[in-house]
């Protein structure tokens, strides 16, 4: 019925993200800090990230890109706060 919670082929070889340099923090404007909290200004991070729109593994760049995002959230936050990851989810919790 939902497609969403059904595992992934563990055969499927992914596609490597060797060729993949991106780094929010590198960007130049991507992190803001407004009202003291740090932001990310999407449209700059996605304008940089055009230049792999067509690589097979743009999922998971976008992926990595969320993480770093969260990355940068949870060091706001302090030491108690974890990113966990699962095959579709990220989350940031204490």
């Amino acid at each position: 019925m939902f497609n969403f919670f059904k595992k992934t082929n563990p055969q499927k070889e992914k596609p490597s993200l060797d060729d993949v340099d991106l780094d929010i923090e590198s960007i130049p404007g991507a992190v803001e800090i407004i009202n003291g909290f740090p932001r990310i200004n999407w449209s700059r991070v996605t304008k940089t990230a055009e230049a792999y729109s067509k690589h097979p593994a743009i999922d998971r760049i976008w992926t990595e890109l969320a993480a770093q995002w969260l990355d940068i959230v949870s060091r706001h936050f302090g030491d108690r706060y974890r990113i966990r990851e699962g095959e579709r989810l990220l989350l940031l919790c204490a």
